[in-house]
């Protein structure tokens, strides 16, 4: 018991907050300008994230590829951001679609710990995968389209996009003959 009282004490004293909560959206006329963590390690030029649209299923997931490039001429250092348990900066959500939590998993963490560093030569492409658990979302029944929303979190910001899909029906298996 001691022991958490000492945690307590640690935390408080801690430089950044124990929990992060962000806008989902500002108001019109609500600007916001950058944080120091944000000046300190913008994405370089020619650095972008791009993503398949594609995807692939594989084992009850719905898997996406992405990738870090440097398009640029002169190797580039990038800080990404590295959030606990979170399913790494890299992350997917179907747009529209009711998420069926799963008691026995634990929550994913708020806020970040500390960047990653990388540096990438010119030309360099990082390969990324993020996968949806297929169970764990409510699909439209008989298929349809479903536009997957996704996000990589840089450490100075993420950045997001969407890919639209089309989910078909799973078809029942056929009996040989």
């Amino acid at each position: 018991m001691a022991w958490l009282g000492l945690w307590w004490a640690w935390a408080a004293m801690a430089a950044e907050p124990m929990t992060v909560a962000l806008p989902t959206e500002l108001p019109s006329g609500v600007t916001r300008a950058p944080t120091t963590r944000e000046l300190a390690r913008p994405v370089p030029a020619g650095v972008a994230f791009e993503v398949e649209d594609k995807p692939t299923l594989r084992d009850g997931l719905l898997v996406f590829r992405g990738a870090l490039v440097n398009r640029g001429t002169k190797p580039a250092t990038v800080h990404v951001s590295s959030v606990p348990n979170s399913g790494g900066p890299f992350l997917l959500v179907p747009r529209g679609i009711a998420y069926r939590p799963d008691p026995t998993e634990p929550l994913p963490a708020v806020g970040s710990k500390s960047p990653l560093e990388l540096l990438l030569p010119p030309g360099a492409r990082v390969p990324y995968e993020a996968a949806l658990r297929m169970e764990r979302w409510a699909w439209p029944e008989g298929g349809g389209d479903v536009d997957i929303d996704w996000t990589f979190e840089f450490w100075a910001g993420p950045v997001s996009g969407s890919v639209a899909g089309r989910m078909q029906p799973a078809r029942p298996a056929t009996k040989g003959g």
